[in-house]
C-alpha cells in the first residue's frame, strides 16, 4: 500500500512540476516578466529544489555534459569573491542566481527523463510554437492597432510580457525553428496548412522586432539544418523569409535597408571599452559581480552584448574558456544524438542559441529570460536525450 502511495505521489508531483512549467512558458509570452519569475520561483523552484533536485542529479551524475555545465557555473560564482561589492546583498543575490539556473536545469532534466512514455514531451515544442505564433498575432494587433505604435517602424515586442524586441525576436525565431521542424514531420495537409500559418505569424513578428541578431541566428539554424540533413526543414521557412522581407520592404518604402544599415549599434565600442577594462587581470577577470555597464552615446549599455565577453570580463581566461567547453561539449552531444537518431534539430537549436548571445546577451547567470532557453534548456534537453537514445561509446555519456 505504502509503495502505491508512493507512485501515486510522485505522479502528482511530476503533474503539477509539468503544469506549472508550462505556467512558465505561458508567462514568457503572457504574463508580465517579474509575476512570471515569482512564480517559478514560489511553484516550481522552491518545490522542486525540495523534493526532487537530489534524485534527479543522483540519476544524472555520469553526464559529463552537466559536470562541465556545473564547472563552468562554479567557477563564474566564485569568482565574485574577488570583486568589490557595495552590500552583502548583492554578493547573496548572484549566487542566488547561480541556484536558480542549477533548478532550472534540474526541472528540464527530471521532465524529459521522467516522461518514460513520451506523453508529455512529444508536445513540449509543439505547445511552444503555438504559444508563440499566438503571441505573435496578438502582439502585432495590440501594438500597433491599440497601442497606436506607429506600423512598422515602431519596435514590435511581446506586448504582455512587455520584453526587449530582441529578447522577443529571440522568442518568435525559435519558434520558426520548432514549427518547421514539425512541418517537415507531420504529413497531415490540414496540420502542415496550421505550421504555416503559425510561421508566418512567427515570421512577421520577428521582421517587426527589427532585431539582426535573432534574423542571423534564423539563418545561422537553417545552415545548419542543410548540412546535417537530407530533409531541409526549413524550405517553409526560406520562402516564407523572402517573401515577408520583401514585404516589409515594400510596405515601410525602402524600410529594411534602413534595418540593414543600423550598423554594429555601438557593439565594436562597447567590446573595446570592457577589453580594455581586463588589462592586467586577463587569466581571471574582474568577477562576477564586476560593472560591466559601457558609455554608448548619450546613453549607457548596461550589459556586454556577448555571453563570450561577458565570461572573458568576469571570469578570465579561465572563465571564457570553460564557456567555450561547455558549448562545445553541447555541441558534441547534439552531433551523437545526430549519429544515433538522424535528427539535426538539437544542432540546429543549439547553433540558433550559440550564435544569437555570442553577439548578444549578458551573463549566463541572470533571473529567468531568454538565455534559459536558448543556453541552457538545449545544454538539460541534450544531457537527457544521450541518457535516453541507444548509446554509442561516446565521450560525453559513457
Amino acid at each position: 500500500m505504502n509503495q502505491y502511495n508512493l507512485i501515486a505521489k510522485s505522479r502528482i508531483l511530476d503533474g503539477m512540476f509539468n503544469g506549472f512549467y508550462w505556467l512558465f512558458m505561458f508567462g514568457l509570452f503572457f504574463i508580465p516578466v517579474k509575476i512570471n519569475n515569482n512564480l517559478f520561483y514560489l511553484f516550481l523552484l522552491i518545490p522542486f529544489y525540495f523534493f526532487k533536485l537530489p534524485s534527479t542529479f543522483k540519476r544524472f551524475k555520469k553526464s559529463r555534459l552537466l559536470q562541465v555545465a556545473f564547472v563552468y557555473l562554479i567557477y563564474i560564482l566564485t569568482s565574485s569573491f574577488w570583486t568589490k561589492f557595495d552590500t552583502n546583498l548583492t554578493f547573496v543575490k548572484a549566487w542566488i542566481y547561480g541556484l536558480y539556473i542549477v533548478g532550472f536545469l534540474g526541472i528540464v532534466v527530471h521532465l524529459w527523463d521522467r516522461d518514460t512514455k513520451r506523453i508529455y514531451s512529444e508536445y513540449y515544442g509543439l505547445i511552444y510554437f503555438g504559444l508563440a505564433a499566438i503571441s505573435a498575432v496578438f502582439s502585432i494587433f495590440y501594438f500597433y492597432q491599440v497601442m497606436g505604435n506607429a506600423f512598422p517602424l515602431a519596435r514590435l515586442r511581446t506586448v504582455f510580457n512587455d520584453t526587449y524586441p530582441v529578447s522577443s525576436g529571440h522568442l518568435y525565431a525559435l519558434a520558426l525553428i520548432l514549427g518547421s521542424y514539425f512541418y517537415q514531420n507531420n504529413k497531415s495537409v490540414l496540420y502542415k496548412v496550421m505550421y504555416i500559418f503559425g510561421m508566418f505569424a512567427c515570421l512577421s513578428a520577428l521582421l517587426l522586432t527589427h532585431s539582426r541578431g535573432p534574423m542571423l541566428g534564423l539563418v545561422v539554424a537553417i545552415g545548419v539544418a542543410s548540412l546535417f540533413s537530407f530533409r531541409w526543414y526549413f524550405i517553409p521557412v526560406v520562402f516564407l523569409i523572402i517573401g515577408a522581407v520583401l514585404g516589409y520592404d515594400y510596405i515601410t518604402g525602402g524600410g529594411f535597408d534602413v534595418l540593414v544599415h543600423r550598423a554594429d549599434s555601438g557593439r565594436i565600442n562597447i567590446y573595446q571599452d570592457l577589453m580594455n577594462r581586463v588589462e592586467g587581470n586577463e587569466w581571471f577577470g574582474l568577477g562576477l559581480l564586476s560593472d560591466s555597464s559601457s558609455p554608448l552615446g548619450d546613453s549607457v549599455s548596461i550589459y556586454c552584448h556577448s555571453t563570450l565577453l561577458c565570461s572573458y570580463y568576469h571570469g578570465g581566461y579561465v572563465g571564457v574558456t570553460l564557456h567555450v567547453i561547455m558549448l562545445l561539449a553541447a555541441a558534441y552531444g547534439a552531433l551523437v544524438l545526430y549519429w544515433r537518431s538522424g535528427s539535426s534539430l538539437y544542432l540546429t537549436f543549439l547553433s540558433f542559441g550559440i550564435f544569437c548571445y555570442s553577439i548578444d546577451g549578458g551573463r549566463l547567470l541572470h533571473h529567468p529570460g531568454t538565455e534559459w532557453l536558448l543556453i541552457w534548456w538545449p545544454i538539460a534537453i541534450i544531457a537527457v536525450k544521450l541518457k535516453k537514445t541507444q548509446p554509442l561509446k561516446a565521450v560525453l555519456e559513457p
